[in-house]
């Protein structure tokens, strides 16, 4: 019993685990909004359960910003095969069919968006003590700025 006092306590007092920590944990609740988001966008087109999948998505996508790929790929998925559906020939149903993706997915999914990256930078600033956009600064240093070839880079090669 005194011996795994003595572990518990030098786990619990490690500096290594307040070092690692946060990134696994940042990355498992990542994966958990992740899933709840994809559990109720499959559950159907129903704007609860849209709502609800936009909210975790936004969510997922606040908490880790290269999250908002896969949304956008499934949300343009989802658009592609709404609009050009083969039942859609007529320009009449392609223009309803795209009034109802705007109530439906477009407006709701800006306004839970916007209102979730408001909420996280109005939190980062509060923390960082200036505006600060952590969204926009992921963007400028791994993509503009090319920040992200500091973790090795590969050219692009198709066959040798």
């Amino acid at each position: 019993k005194r011996s795994s006092e003595w572990a518990l306590a030098a786990q619990l007092g490690s500096w290594f685990n307040f070092f690692c920590l946060p990134r696994t944990y940042s990355n498992c609740a990542e994966s958990v909004l992740g899933a709840l988001a994809l559990d109720h966008w499959l559950r159907g087109p129903q704007a609860k359960h849209r709502c609800k999948a936009i909210l975790w998505g936004s969510l997922c996508v606040a908490l880790r910003p290269s999250a908002a790929v896969y949304w956008l790929i499934l949300v343009l998925h989802e658009v592609w095969s709404t609009l050009f559906a083969p039942s859609a020939t007529a320009t009449k149903d392609v223009c309803r069919r795209a009034a109802q993706l705007c109530r439906d997915l477009i407006v709701p999914g800006l306004l839970i968006s916007g209102s979730v990256l408001a909420v996280s930078a109005l939190l980062d600033s509060a923390y960082y003590g200036s505006w600060t956009l952590v969204i926009w600064n992921f963007f400028r240093l791994n993509l503009l700025a090319d920040w992200s070839a500091l973790y090795g880079s590969h050219p692009w090669q198709i066959g040798r």
